[in-house]
Protein backbone atom coordinates (compact mmCIF):
# COMPACT_ATOMS: atom_id res chain seq x y z
CA UNK A 1 0.00 0.00 0.00
CA UNK A 2 1.43 3.46 -1.10
CA UNK A 3 1.97 6.26 1.99
CA UNK A 4 -0.73 8.07 -0.46
CA UNK A 5 -3.29 5.32 0.23
CA UNK A 6 -1.96 5.11 3.99
CA UNK A 7 -2.88 8.60 4.25
CA UNK A 8 -6.57 8.62 2.75
CA UNK A 9 -7.30 5.66 4.74
CA UNK A 10 -5.97 8.20 7.89
CA UNK A 11 -7.86 11.24 6.25
CA UNK A 12 -11.20 9.53 5.28
CA UNK A 13 -12.26 9.76 8.81
CA UNK A 14 -10.41 13.28 9.85
CA UNK A 15 -13.48 14.93 11.58
CA UNK A 16 -13.23 16.85 14.38
CA UNK A 17 -15.75 18.42 17.15
CA UNK A 18 -15.12 21.10 19.32
CA UNK A 19 -15.52 20.04 23.24
CA UNK A 20 -15.02 22.14 26.56
CA UNK A 21 -12.21 19.80 26.66
CA UNK A 22 -10.71 20.33 23.38
CA UNK A 23 -11.57 18.90 20.39
CA UNK A 24 -12.79 15.01 19.97
CA UNK A 25 -12.04 13.01 16.78
CA UNK A 26 -15.61 11.59 15.07
CA UNK A 27 -15.47 7.96 13.70
CA UNK A 28 -17.79 7.23 11.26
CA UNK A 29 -16.66 3.70 10.74
CA UNK A 30 -15.35 1.07 13.12
CA UNK A 31 -14.17 -1.09 10.01
CA UNK A 32 -12.18 2.21 8.69
CA UNK A 33 -10.87 3.14 12.38
CA UNK A 34 -9.82 -0.54 12.20
CA UNK A 35 -7.89 -0.50 9.10
CA UNK A 36 -6.25 2.69 10.14
CA UNK A 37 -5.24 0.71 13.49
CA UNK A 38 -3.70 -2.31 11.36
CA UNK A 39 -2.20 0.13 8.90
CA UNK A 40 -0.46 2.02 11.76
CA UNK A 41 0.53 -1.56 13.48
CA UNK A 42 2.10 -1.98 9.60
CA UNK A 43 3.83 1.20 8.98
CA UNK A 44 4.96 2.05 12.52
CA UNK A 45 6.44 -1.20 13.62
CA UNK A 46 8.54 0.20 16.94
CA UNK A 47 4.85 1.55 18.12
CA UNK A 48 3.01 -1.89 16.78
CA UNK A 49 2.44 -2.71 20.30
CA UNK A 50 0.50 -0.56 21.33
CA UNK A 51 -1.28 0.18 17.56
CA UNK A 52 -2.18 -3.36 18.36
CA UNK A 53 -3.70 -3.06 21.56
CA UNK A 54 -5.79 -0.25 20.28
CA UNK A 55 -6.82 -2.84 17.70
CA UNK A 56 -7.85 -5.29 19.75
CA UNK A 57 -9.30 -3.32 22.01
CA UNK A 58 -11.55 -1.65 19.07
CA UNK A 59 -12.43 -4.90 17.67
CA UNK A 60 -13.46 -6.19 21.15
CA UNK A 61 -15.39 -3.98 22.65
CA UNK A 62 -18.83 -3.88 22.95
CA UNK A 63 -21.75 -1.48 24.97
CA UNK A 64 -25.10 -2.87 26.62
CA UNK A 65 -26.40 -0.36 28.78
CA UNK A 66 -26.46 -3.17 31.90
CA UNK A 67 -22.72 -3.76 31.57
CA UNK A 68 -21.41 -0.63 30.59
CA UNK A 69 -18.96 -0.26 27.31
CA UNK A 70 -15.89 -2.58 27.58
CA UNK A 71 -14.84 -6.15 28.00
CA UNK A 72 -18.59 -7.60 28.60
CA UNK A 73 -19.89 -10.70 27.87
CA UNK A 74 -20.94 -9.84 24.06
CA UNK A 75 -16.89 -9.17 23.75
CA UNK A 76 -16.17 -12.99 24.42
CA UNK A 77 -16.22 -14.11 20.95
CA UNK A 78 -14.22 -11.28 19.41
CA UNK A 79 -11.65 -12.01 22.44
CA UNK A 80 -11.98 -15.74 20.99
CA UNK A 81 -11.16 -14.45 17.65
CA UNK A 82 -8.26 -12.52 18.88
CA UNK A 83 -6.56 -15.25 20.79
CA UNK A 84 -7.27 -18.13 18.00
CA UNK A 85 -5.13 -15.53 15.60
CA UNK A 86 -2.46 -15.63 17.96
CA UNK A 87 -2.62 -19.56 18.40
CA UNK A 88 -2.50 -19.51 14.78
CA UNK A 89 0.25 -17.45 14.41
CA UNK A 90 2.65 -18.24 16.97
CA UNK A 91 1.32 -22.06 17.76
CA UNK A 92 0.63 -23.27 14.17
CA UNK A 93 -2.74 -24.53 14.87
CA UNK A 94 -5.78 -22.78 16.11
CA UNK A 95 -6.88 -22.13 19.52
CA UNK A 96 -9.94 -24.66 19.87
CA UNK A 97 -7.12 -26.99 18.55
CA UNK A 98 -4.48 -26.05 21.26
CA UNK A 99 -6.77 -25.84 23.96
CA UNK A 100 -7.88 -29.50 22.72
CA UNK A 101 -11.29 -28.87 22.36
CA UNK A 102 -14.39 -29.28 20.19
Amino acid sequence: MSMCQTTHAVTFQDRYEYQVWGPVRISDSTGGLLIEYALSCLLQPTASADWGYHLARQYAERYNSRYGTGLIPESAPMVEDIADFWCQYHLGKPLREWLHTS
